[in-house]
């Protein structure tokens, strides 16, 4: 692309100047169009991620209202009846650091808090995910718009400054054709061409350095994005004023430990507290104000 670039903008000026112009806004139209759209197809990627986020969160309040209201219903009427893990607890005087607001919770309870607790431990990673993409995918890619409005200003200035050539260059011609003999003004006209032919030069020359510079930072910048959505890097966020090492391999690779664990913690439980339950839901006592059952009932 870019010594096809190089080749296009030396031909002579007079015998392409429509070809060239059009390769050059072309090229710039492309670009803004084609990093404008990386910016939105990302940008969607976040809103994804957030929406999935916001549902695993509601996911999890379930989980916990559900545990909250079971351990609501098996502790109606029973004070005195704890659970084999409470019980067991107490007898050493240990609890351990994942139990402790669930003394009084069945094996039942505490597998919903926990699957409750991993879900939100999971999206604080992709929460550090998301605010990653966004500021160093999506930020740098806001920036190409005003990037390829200079590049497209310089290819208008050059576009102009052919316009003046061209037009000198036909004065100089009638002057030929008209008045040859009248060498001071010949001579001006021939100056007029050289400078406006300078012009063309200088503003061909800017146009190069500025579109090598673009395309250069373009690249580098795109590959700086790839890299960030898939590899793992060091990067120190000044915004946040902390060191992050999150990246989608590092999110993912975060995630599989978390659900590993607890897929491991949840088929090491086995409720051995459900014949404590049906006891104590054999022995409970209705309210006064409960209609009088038959005494064959066994409930």
């Amino acid at each position: 692309m870019q010594l096809q670039l190089h080749q296009i903008l030396q031909l002579p000026t007079n015998k392409s100047v429509d070809a060239k112009s059009q390769f050059v806004h072309a090229y710039v139209k492309s670009n803004n169009f084609h990093l404008d759209r990386l910016r939105q197809v990302l940008e969607g990627y976040i809103r994804n991620l957030e929406r999935i986020k916001l549902k695993s969160i509601k996911k999890s309040g379930f989980l916990k209202q559900y545990a909250d209201a079971c351990i609501s219903t098996t502790s109606t009427n029973t004070p005195a009846s704890t659970t084999r893990r409470s019980r067991a607890a107490a007898d050493n005087n240990m609890i351990d650091n994942n139990h402790d607001n669930e003394d009084d919770h069945d094996d039942f309870n505490f597998m919903l808090l926990s699957f409750s607790n991993m879900i939100v431990e999971k999206e604080a990673a992709r929460d550090a995910l998301i605010a990653r993409v966004q500021l160093f995918c999506c930020e740098p890619l806001k920036l190409y718009h005003s990037h390829c409005l200079k590049l497209k200003e310089e290819a208008r200035n050059r576009d102009l400054a052919i316009v003046r050539e061209i037009s000198k260059q036909q004065q100089l011609d009638k002057m030929i054709l008209k008045d040859a003999g009248n060498r001071p003004k010949l001579n001006q006209s021939q100056m007029e061409l050289a400078g406006a032919t300078h012009q063309v030069a200088h503003a061909t020359e800017n146009l190069l350095q500025s579109t090598e510079k673009f395309e250069l930072k373009k690249r580098q910048d795109v590959k700086q994005i790839l890299s960030e959505l898939l590899w793992y890097s060091y990067i120190h966020l000044k915004t946040a004023n902390i060191v992050d090492n999150r990246s989608e391999i590092k999110y993912h690779s975060k995630v599989l430990e978390i659900l590993s664990e607890h897929h491991k913690q949840l088929g090491n439980i086995e409720f051995p507290e459900v014949s404590d339950f049906m006891e104590r839901f054999k022995n409970f006592q209705p309210p006064l104000a409960s209609p009088t059952r038959s005494l064959m009932s066994p409930f």
